[in-house]
């Protein structure tokens, strides 16, 4: 049977795992109707844990709706099944959420259990996770909503610590990948442990500030700051292959030309998709062109 109480009667602990605060997809719904679909609660010692409806509850805070429907039930499991039947879905959703459910409910990690949620077991699994909780929430928030997985977690934990934090904040003006934040975070732990250099000092070095403050996108923020930073992790690198590219855009060749940019692998490719006896004419004739081939040599004694 449907019943109305009061929010504050109600009590999420066991719901506090979610990281996911987006309600946007019923902010409407709620906003002209009110909740209608009710909440899912169990009772005891006079109080209502919710189980299930963790969006219209926090929904019903952030509108301001006092007197919220609910239904309760009486399940014959304990409280982390039930959550976990319920819940399953969105538990696996992400690795953040399975550690959190975890130390909500203090589940003793076994291999039965690391199993059931399919996740690795080895000797230092616990350490890790505790490591993992104990980050801010903020930084969980971003792990979670990135998608990283439990190792690439655990390596990102290996970093510096003060760049990961900064990073975090400043990712509204970078719009981080899994991908580019790791590049990131390695490139800058790596620099100042190289040159012995605080993070302020690193930022200064590379124009970390005045890149923020550009009007630019934040695709091209992340660009700018990620060659400013492999310029000094790799400065004769970068300028090699900086020449190279031009020496490449200045040959006249009916073709794509692509090279190894680590340039550990000798050589070139050339790439062309002849269709008609015309087009092998005109790639033909550029090959044998005596400038051409001077370019391509001095091209390849870079490489």
């Amino acid at each position: 049977m449907v019943s109305t109480a009061h929010i504050s009667r109600f009590n999420n602990e066991y719901l506090l795992w979610n990281l996911d605060n987006d309600f946007h997809s019923i902010e409407l719904s709620i906003k002209q109707n009110g909740i209608l679909c009710p909440i899912t609660c169990i009772e005891f010692n006079n109080e209502r844990y919710i189980v299930d409806g963790y969006k219209r509850y926090n929904a019903a805070q952030t509108f301001g709706i006092t007197e919220v429907p609910y239904i309760t039930i009486s399940p014959d499991i304990p409280i982390s099944e039930l959550v976990f039947s319920l819940q399953q879905s969105r538990i696996f959703s992400s690795v953040l959420l399975k550690i959190r459910f975890f130390r909500i409910f203090q589940l003793s990690l076994d291999s039965r259990l690391c199993n059931q949620f399919q996740l690795p077991y080895y000797a230092h699994l616990k350490k890790d996770v505790d490591r993992i909780f104990d980050l801010p929430q903020s930084a969980q928030v971003f792990l979670h909503q990135k998608g990283f997985s439990l190792k690439e977690i655990v390596n990102l934990l290996h970093y510096s610590r003060d760049v990961f934090h900064r990073l975090l904040v400043d990712d509204c003006h970078f719009q981080f990948t899994k991908r580019s934040f790791d590049e990131v975070l390695s490139l800058t732990t790596a620099l100042m442990k190289r040159h012995s250099l605080s993070l302020d000092q690193l930022i200064e070095k590379t124009n970390y500030s005045a890149i923020i403050a550009k009007d630019l996108t934040p695709q091209q923020r992340q660009k700018q700051w990620l060659m400013n930073l492999k310029q000094d992790a790799s400065p004769v690198l970068l300028a090699t292959q900086q020449k190279i590219d031009r020496m490449i855009a200045d040959i006249s060749l009916p073709a794509r030309i692509i090279y190894d940019r680590t340039l550990e692998h000798a050589g070139i490719t050339i790439q062309s998709r002849v269709q008609t006896p015309s087009d092998l004419t005109e790639l033909t004739t550029a090959l044998c062109d005596d400038n051409i081939r001077h370019q391509l040599n001095d091209m390849m004694r870079l490489i």
